[in-house]
Order: structure tokens, then C-alpha cells, then sequence
């Protein structure tokens, strides 16, 4: 069967199939290079992550030694400034944490969920900036310590 150019269908599907070109840039060449596959933009947004989980984490985390140490002293814990203070920094992650967990979950063990959620998130954000300076062929302190 020919087309009107004179081709067949063999030759335009062999057209099509071979038709992604793959370009290697050459080394040192950042021009070519995908976004994403550039070491510092990486590890940029990935600290990024890192930092916007760690401030939920550790709020939550002084929220419960603030529980703790109020109770210690005899004072309710929401009548403490440190420990609202410190409901206040984590509870744009606490809320959501309602939706996904079953109803048999007390309200009061919320904070406890996201505090594993966000724990278990930043093991996933370390070993993720571990994996890329390993793909990039780099030590990790020493990929860490690149500006």
C-alpha cells in the first residue's frame, strides 16, 4: 500500500517509531541538561521539603515536652503560651490528619498521627537527597557542602 508521497506503510511507521530524538549534552554543557536532573536545583527544592516538614515536626515535637512538663508542674497544657504556640505552628498539618485517619482515632491522639506522618516524610526527603548525590556520583556530605 503506498501513500501519496510514494512511501509505504512499513517505511512511515519505521518514520514514527524512530522519531524521538535523544540528544546527550555534552559534559560540562548545562544548556541541553533537564531541570530537574541539575544536582543544585535538586537539592534545593529537596531542602526545601526538608525545612517545610522539620518546622511541623519539631512544633509538634515541643508541643509534647510542653504537655508534659505543664503537667509535671500541675497547669493544664492549653492554658500554657509555649504549648498554644506551639498548636498553632502545627496545626495546618494536624487538621488534615483528621480526614485520613479512621473515626476510632481519637482527636486528641491527632497530633501524635502527624507527628509520625511527618517523621516518616522526612526519612523519605533524606534518603531522596541521598539517592541524588549518590546518582550524581557524589558523597553526601560532600554533595551537602556544594553551593
Amino acid at each position: 500500500m503506498q501513500h501519496a508521497d510514494g512511501f509505504g506503510i512499513a517505511a512511515t511507521a519505521r518514520v514514527w517509531v524512530n522519531y524521538a530524538p535523544r540528544t546527550i549534552p555534552p559534559p560540562g554543557s548545562r544548556a541541553l541538561a533537564h531541570p530537574l536532573n541539575d544536582l543544585h536545583t535538586t537539592l534545593f527544592w529537596l531542602r526545601l521539603a526538608q525545612l517545610l516538614i522539620a518546622i511541623p515536626l519539631l512544633a509538634l515535637a515541643g508541643q509534647g515536652a510542653t504537655a508534659v512538663l505543664a503537667r509535671m508542674m500541675g497547669q493544664p497544657p492549653q492554658e500554657n503560651f509555649v504549648y498554644r504556640l506551639f498548636q498553632v505552628v502545627a496545626s495546618p498539618v494536624v487538621k488534615p490528619c483528621r480526614w485520613i485517619t479512621p473515626r476510632v482515632i481519637a482527636d486528641r491522639h491527632q497530633p501524635l498521627v502527624a507527628f509520625a506522618l511527618l517523621l516518616v516524610a522526612y526519612g523519605w526527603v533524606m534518603l531522596e537527597i541521598a539517592s541524588t548525590c549518590a546518582r550524581h556520583g557524589m558523597a553526601v556530605a560532600q554533595c551537602l557542602q556544594t553551593q
